[in-house]
């Protein structure tokens, strides 16, 4: 990695890389899990749901969640770094992480009834648009990660379960924040999957 050629420790290199990866995406998932923090931890009926996740500011919820989401990811990076497996990890992730929103968007209706950005995935996203995004996913997982992609396809494929079925219950389907949010979280689910494998090497 680029922090590598200049000295960087291990943990400046994934401070580095997470800074990297925030930039190149406007922090758009990353507000996505704090609203959805905010909306399904801090409201109980739907319509507040949708009203927290709507309002620009970050809540108490959303600020945890964002604080720990990077502390779980700059630690996973760091012993990803530390093993040489950042590389093959991070495009796992990648991949695999963003294969979650297609498939909650092919699952789940748009909750929102004045619409919105993620009801463009609701409204497009069929079956032919799954399947090819999940041999896509799968197949950069299986080429980066080998024998450890099975496991990490299962533990995506679980997190996307487990978040879509969270947002019908909250809200009856899902929101631009829902699909944001589940990618970001499968993006470190992987990572840290990765890091713990490492650990264990």
């Amino acid at each position: 990695m680029l922090g590598a050629l200049i000295g960087f420790s291990p943990v400046m290199q994934g401070v580095c890389a997470v800074s990297v990866m925030v930039l190149l995406t406007g922090a758009l998932h990353q507000d996505a899990l704090a609203d959805m923090a905010d909306g399904f931890a801090g409201a109980r009926t739907k319509p507040d749901v949708l009203r927290v996740m709507r309002d620009p500011a970050v809540g108490s919820f959303g600020a945890v969640t964002l604080i720990l989401a990077f502390a779980l990811r700059i630690g996973a990076l760091t012993l990803l770094i530390e093993h040489g497996w950042a590389t093959k990890w991070l495009i796992a992730a990648t991949a695999l992480s963003r294969w979650a929103p297609v498939k909650l968007a092919w699952w789940l209706p748009y909750a929102h009834d004045g619409g919105g950005l993620g009801q463009a995935m609701t409204n497009h996203v069929r079956l032919p648009q799954l399947i090819g995004a999940s041999m896509s996913a799968v197949v950069l997982a299986g080429l980066s990660l080998g024998r450890y992609a099975g496991l990490s396809v299962l533990a995506v494929v679980a997190t996307c379960t487990f978040v879509g079925s969270w947002s019908r219950s909250k809200i009856g389907g899902v929101t631009g924040d829902v699909l944001g949010g589940a990618t970001e979280a499968c993006e470190i689910l992987v990572l840290v999957l990765g890091a713990a494998l490492a650990g264990w090497t």
